[in-house]
């Protein structure tokens, strides 16, 4: 009878039962089937109750890192499984920190480091019943490494004045090794960064991320009023997730600033004399703003005819913007400089040219002007400017006309009177320089004689006029331009 309460759960647990059945078979032959019985049911429990998987757990864990859960699980299909749960047999242990559930879910953060070595049971709810049991497992609980620091010292140059970028946002210092936080925009490395001794060049900054950044100033009394270079060397700390860290020395040597230059292209653009010149605002890189502009005299050789000074009437500001309206034509050549706050200065040579304004060469128009008489087509003459000219006029005496290409006046005068024509010649740059000239003009009426004929009759031998008062004839004319000179075109005078 005592064999009916057997189970076997593994194939040691089976022999066990054998024997255990064969024993009772010799001394109790009278209850043979009843043990044979009990036998057929052994090995049938030893079907039912497979090992509990795992049986190793394979690696290490580490302290202070979160285990990734483990499931054990039984084949046991007998029954319910709401009847069984799992358990840690007594004579062993789990490492501090790790659990295991009724469901069989070992899960924790294991706390201290070790060698841990224990057995998992499948218990019946009774919990006096083992069911199954898996072989010893050991987990091995290590210390976390501390964090490695994996930059690399010197860091790369800087240069005063100019944002410190090695990478985007400066450098980001990298880690491996030990428990890293989880990635945050906090924490992108996964670590916690610390400047923990010496100093970083002013005007840079160090932060938690790990970022060092910012636009390298260095005291110009100790980088040789920013002529030489100057060194900086500091501490930097990585901590972990538990605390763990590791310091590294690093060095950052930051390069004298640059001096300025000027990228403004020379020459200048051309200017037009007693015109606005158009605007220009020179333009310079590198070095540290604000810039301040100056110009002086050119240095070098100058081309045949060249004025040595910034052209008449132009201003050039500190601001690098050059206005007014030019007085003089002719070639300039000068020199431009620019200063930075740092006090780095560079020049650089460059000209302007200035072309002449359009002005007339012609003097006066039409004299002695009459109704009736054709213009002729006078043409009206510039210089100065660029070509071709445009011309245009107003107040013109009627009957003519300009021609707005070349600038001739033609037409017949059609009626008298004083007339004051302005005529404009219009240049061909960009400026659109132009010129405009007052003319007066006179148109005399058409000559015409006034005297009445026949003239006075005369005396053969006796003086003309034949009259008691003896006074010559006068023929007489209006219109035309006085004084008027008179001859016979036609016939001939009596004797």
């Amino acid at each position: 009878m005592a064999a009916v309460g057997i189970r076997i759960a593994s194939n040691w647990r089976g022999l066990a039962s054998i024997a255990c059945a064969m024993s009772c078979f010799v001394l109790m032959k009278k209850h043979f089937l009843l043990i044979f019985t009990a036998l057929l049911m052994g090995f049938s429990a030893v079907d039912s109750f497979a090992d509990i998987l795992p049986i190793t757990i394979n690696g290490n864990l580490t302290v202070n890192t979160k285990l990734t859960p483990i499931s054990f699980t039984s084949n046991n299909t007998k029954e319910p499984r709401a009847f069984y749960f799992f358990g840690i047999k007594k004579t062993g242990s789990l490492p501090p920190g790790l659990t295991l559930n009724q469901l069989g879910v070992l899960s924790g953060v294991p706390k201290v480091e070790g060698n841990f070595t224990f057995t998992v049971q499948y218990y019946k709810s009774n919990k006096r019943e083992v069911h199954d049991s898996s072989p010893p497992i050991t987990i091995r609980v290590v210390k976390a490494s501390p964090p490695t620091i994996t930059t690399t010292s010197p860091l790369s140059p800087g240069q005063m004045d100019v944002p410190y970028v090695q990478g985007a946002g400066g450098v980001i210092f990298q880690a491996r090794d030990g428990i890293r936080f989880l990635p945050t925009p906090d924490k992108p490395t996964g670590y916690n960064w610390s400047l923990s001794a010496g100093k970083i060049p002013p005007g840079m900054t160090f932060n938690t991320v790990g970022a060092l950044s910012g636009i390298p100033r260095p005291n110009p009394k100790l980088s040789g009023n920013f002529t030489q270079p100057q060194t900086f060397t500091f501490n930097i700390t990585a901590t972990d997730a538990v605390l763990g860290n590791n310091t590294k020395t690093f060095s950052l040597t930051i390069n004298p600033p640059v001096s300025p230059t000027i990228v403004t292209d020379c020459p200048l653009p051309e200017g037009l004399e007693r015109f606005p010149y158009p605007l220009v605002l020179l333009k310079a890189t590198s070095g540290k703003k604000e810039y301040k502009w100056s110009v002086g005299p050119s240095t070098s050789p100058l081309p045949t005819g060249a004025i040595n000074r910034f052209p008449d009437g132009l201003t050039l500001s500190l601001a690098g913007a050059i206005s007014g309206k030019p007085t003089l034509y002719g070639l300039f050549v000068f020199r431009l400089k620019v200063t930075d706050a740092n006090g780095m200065a560079v020049e650089k040579e460059c000209r302007i040219t200035i072309r002449p304004a359009p002005e007339f060469i012609t003097d006066k128009l039409f004299i002695c002007a009459r109704v009736g008489d054709d213009a002729g087509c006078f043409e009206v003459k510039a210089r100065g400017g660029d070509q071709p000219y445009t011309w245009s006029q107003t107040g013109l005496p009627p009957g003519l006309t300009i021609n707005s290409t070349t600038g001739k006046i033609c037409g017949n005068f059609t009626q008298a009177g004083n007339f004051t024509a302005n005529i404009t010649v219009s240049e061909a740059s960009v400026m659109k320089g132009n010129a405009t000239k007052s003319f007066e003009i006179v148109v005399k009426p058409q000559l015409e004689i006034t005297t009445i004929s026949p003239l006075a009759f005369g005396i053969v031998g006796r003086s003309y006029p034949y009259t008691s008062s003896l006074s010559p004839v006068k023929i007489e004319a209006i219109g035309g331009w006085p004084s008027y000179r008179w001859t016979v075109i036609l016939g001939k005078l009596p004797d």
